[in-house]
């Protein structure tokens, strides 16, 4: 599953907004979340991201009984530079549930802006229900991310 936007700023702008710590909390609780924290690690040409959230999303019985009501995640997100963009990955993993996503993404310049593309991977290692599993996290990491976007899109202007 692939998500791409186009920001009408630059790689460097928006890569330093996705990056910044207190940005990642302020987007999380602005699409609906109901807790987050963050924090981030620097080196020479990258930026290691850790966040816990804590969301409410409406789900099928079968996956509330599995997760709960209340979903926590950790998300480990690491930005590297990439000749004149960035690239990079990240994992989310429930507190309940042997469920991992795994995201590829890039940043790279794209006319006068920037082009953000993002694929996605499911690791769901239940017997009988990975399908069903897999089809409702496509539809609400789809949403989340899409989300995710619009809020970076209005605070980069």
């Amino acid at each position: 599953m692939a998500v791409n936007r186009r920001f009408e700023a630059d790689v460097d702008s928006v890569a330093t907004l996705m990056t910044d710590p207190d940005f990642i909390v302020d987007r999380c609780l602005a699409i609906g979340e109901l807790s987050a924290e963050c924090h981030a690690e620097e080196d020479d040409d990258s930026v290691t991201l850790h966040s816990t959230r804590v969301a409410h999303q409406d789900l099928p019985g079968f996956l509330t009984k599995l997760v709960g009501e209340e979903q926590t995640v950790t998300v480990h997100e690491t930005w590297h530079s990439a000749g004149d963009g960035h690239s990079g990955r990240y994992t989310v993993r429930t507190a309940r549930a042997p469920i991992e996503i795994e995201g590829l993404f890039t940043l790279a310049p794209d006319g006068s802006g920037s082009l953000y593309k993002v694929e996605h991977r499911f690791h769901v290692p239940i017997p009988l229900i990975a399908g069903r599993i897999e089809k409702v996290l496509r539809r609400q990491i789809t949403a989340t991310v899409e989300a995710e976007l619009d809020y970076a899109a209005e605070r980069l202007g």
